[in-house]
Order: structure tokens, then C-alpha cells, then sequence
């Protein structure tokens, strides 16, 4: 039923698109208006990952319009970009080198913790007929808890399946435009598939923890575990 749908409304898009460019062939002024906005956004999107010139002259313009002050060392952005288009691979090495069992464990007797609460405040509520909190103690129940990471992180050849495209040391912007080509590719295939419900929207490395109640799925990234934000070894918040 998902893919008939998906075929029916999946012209929409691209008829808007063609009448849009359709009228504005026959207005000189809003065709360029259409051309210049679609050349803008592919200048404002790539042009950091070109040379100093593009990236300084991108960066003055940011700084009128929103207030950047200081510009991406490229240490950094090199950082940046290798996590934005390699997450997971990069999520592998970092589960390796700073993993622990013990912090996993801990933070799903914890998540566990969390969930029992929450059916005993249940009972406590006078706002709510018994239909409801039934209803909600189902959710509670059927909750899909992801901690620390994704299994298949832990499976290399499973980690090149994330990144079907060409990559070459000595082509850097190249290797963008793959990624970029790639990934959209990826999404367009989706569109005919089914909601992958266990898929981590961040990788292990990104310091947050999240509930999505259209999913509801409750994630806490490894990292979250390996911070002062929370340390295991403190069995304080057990005994409250």
C-alpha cells in the first residue's frame, strides 16, 4: 500500500517543478530570477569546500547576514566534514578505542529505570480515565530504546554498505559531490520502501539523547555515557 501511495503523489513535486520553469520561460525577468536563485544555492552550498577565495568570500557573506565572526579552521572543518559524509565509520573507531561494556549496561538499567517510573507515576494521575493510562502503558511497553550505538558498527563489511561511492585522497571535492550524489540517490530509493523504524538518526560520537514520539523511540548515543554529563560509576541516581 506504501509504494501505491508513494507512486500516486510522487509526480506532484516534479509537476510543480516543470509549471514552474514552464512560466518563467515565458517571463525573461522571472527566468533569470529562477536561474540565479538555483546557481546561488549550489555556490552557497559548495563553496566551503573549495579554496581559501571561496571560502573567505562565503564566510564575509555570512557575516553580514547572520553575524559570523570567525571563520572554520580548516582542522576543523576537515573534522566536520569527514563526520558529516563518514558518521558511522568514523562511530566504528570511536566504539573501539572508547567503548565500554560497563557504561552500556548502566545506561539501559537506567533507561529501564526511567520507563518503571513512568508506569508508576501512571497510577498517581487523577486526570486520567483508565482507557488512557491502558493505552499509555502499551506505548510505555512497546517503547523501542536504542543505547549506545547501532550493531552493524561492529561489522566492517556492513559499514562499506554505508558508503556505496568512490572516494580518492586526491580529490577532495570530488569525493563530496560523490557522497552528496550518493546520499540523495539513497533517499530517492526510500521513498518506495518501508519506514526503517531501528534506523539512528546520529552516530555513537555525537554528544545527545532523543525521543521521537512519531517512532516511539527513545535513542542515547554512546558518547552520552562517556561525558561528565553521566558517569556510571556513580550509583547515586540509583537510590533516589
Amino acid at each position: 500500500m506504501h509504494k501505491q501511495n508513494a507512486k500516486q503523489h510522487q509526480p506532484t513535486a516534479a509537476f510543480r517543478l516543470r509549471c514552474l520553469v514552464g512560466a518563467a520561460q515565458w517571463d525573461t525577468g522571472a527566468f533569470w530570477v529562477l536561474h540565479n536563485y538555483m546557481l546561488w544555492r549550489i555556490v552557497a552550498a559548495l563553496s566551503e569546500h573549495l579554496s581559501t577565495a571561496f571560502r573567505s568570500t562565503i564566510h564575509e557573506f555570512s557575516r553580514e547576514i547572520d553575524g559570523t565572526e570567525q571563520q572554520l579552521e580548516l582542522g576543523r572543518l576537515c573534522l566536520t566534514q569527514a563526520n558529516k559524509h563518514f558518521g558511522m565509520a568514523l562511530g566504528a573507531l570511536f566504539v573501539q578505542q572508547h567503548f565500554s561494556s560497563q557504561s552500556k549496561a548502566k545506561v539501559q538499567e537506567l533507561v529501564e529505570d526511567i520507563k518503571h517510573s513512568l508506569d508508576l507515576r501512571l497510577n498517581e494521575l487523577d486526570w486520567m480515565d483508565e482507557a488512557t493510562k491502558d493505552a499509555a502503558r502499551a506505548k510505555l511497553k512497546h517503547m523501542m530504546v536504542m543505547t549506545g550505538y547501532p550493531d552493524f558498527l561492529l561489522k566492517p563489511e556492513l559499514i562499506d554498505q554505508e558508503y556505496g561511492f568512490d572516494v580518492d585522497e586526491k580529490t577532495y571535492f570530488k569525493n563530496i559531490l560523490n557522497s552528496i550524489k550518493f546520499n540523495i540517490k539513497l533517499s530517492v530509493k526510500k521513498i518506495h520502501e518501508e519506514v526503517d523504524k531501528t534506523m539512528w538518526l546520529l552516530p555513537p560520537q555525537a554528544l545527545n539523547a532523543y525521543y521521537l514520539p512519531n517512532k516511539n523511540q527513545m535513542a542515547r548515543n554512546n558518547s552520552y555515557a562517556l561525558t561528565s554529563l553521566y558517569n556510571y560509576t556513580d550509583t547515586r541516581i540509583y537510590e533516589t
